[in-house]
């Protein structure tokens, strides 16, 4: 289920529709561990300060100031190391809230991997596209969009281009984006049914592991 859009509509239904309130305050989801479900529990109830001095106490915060990419990449290779076999790479998961982070820490994972030879053979580039997580609105608004940036039909074909083809915008014209191809996009009239990004250049290797996130009959995926 998406997430619902800024606005007023529920808070629109909630005092003028009528309907009835139900709120749910069990938490499950951390049922199999009960030290952890406490903390979520408090952090639920809306006390941050100690729900988080609670995590601490339970180990499960760990903070290395400036150092903490380098720390996070080191505890991630440790502890997916292939003589652990208790925990392989797929039941690790390594979050970072931006791409910058994002691209560092596979920076520093990647050249571990390199070390130790759990990534092989020649480094070839690929160019994929790193896309902006915008509101439709906000994909409305010329003000979200550079030369440089490229869109694509986020559905079915959309004013003559193809859903999964990348086109590069050159100029910007008040409301409207003249793209590489010559095609000319109103972003007040069309910009919520486009997807938004920057191309990207990424290394790859054998033993690599990558995320798909579109579909691609023509390459059987």
């Amino acid at each position: 289920v998406p997430a619902v859009e800024a606005g007023d509509f529920l808070s629109i239904l909630r005092k003028n529709g009528g309907l009835r309130i139900v709120e749910l305050s069990t938490i499950f989801r951390q049922r199999a561990n009960p030290e952890y479900l406490e903390a979520m529990q408090i952090l639920a109830s809306g006390n941050v300060k100690l729900a988080l001095s609670t995590l601490a106490d339970q180990g499960r915060i760990k903070e290395s100031g400036r150092q903490y990419l380098s720390a996070a990449a080191a505890e991630y290779c440790a502890i997916t190391a292939s003589t652990q076999t208790e925990s392989p790479p797929s039941s690790v998961a390594l979050v970072a809230p931006t791409w910058r982070e994002i691209d560092e820490l596979n920076r520093l994972v990647r050249a571990e991997l390199q070390r130790r030879g759990d990534l092989s053979g020649p480094v070839f580039n690929k160019q994929t596209v790193e896309t902006n997580d915008l509101s439709p609105e906000e994909r409305r608004s010329v003000r979200n969009y550079t030369p440089g940036m490229v869109i694509s039909p986020a559905g079915r074909k959309i004013a003559g281009l193809a859903k999964g083809c990348w086109h590069e915008i050159v100029s910007i014209e008040r409301e409207t984006l003249k793209l590489a191809n010559g095609r000319r996009i109103n972003v007040r009239e069309l910009g919520e049914k486009f997807l938004i990004g920057h191309r990207k250049e990424i290394e790859l290797q054998v033993g690599d592991r990558i995320l798909l996130q579109g579909n691609s009959p023509s390459a059987g995926l």
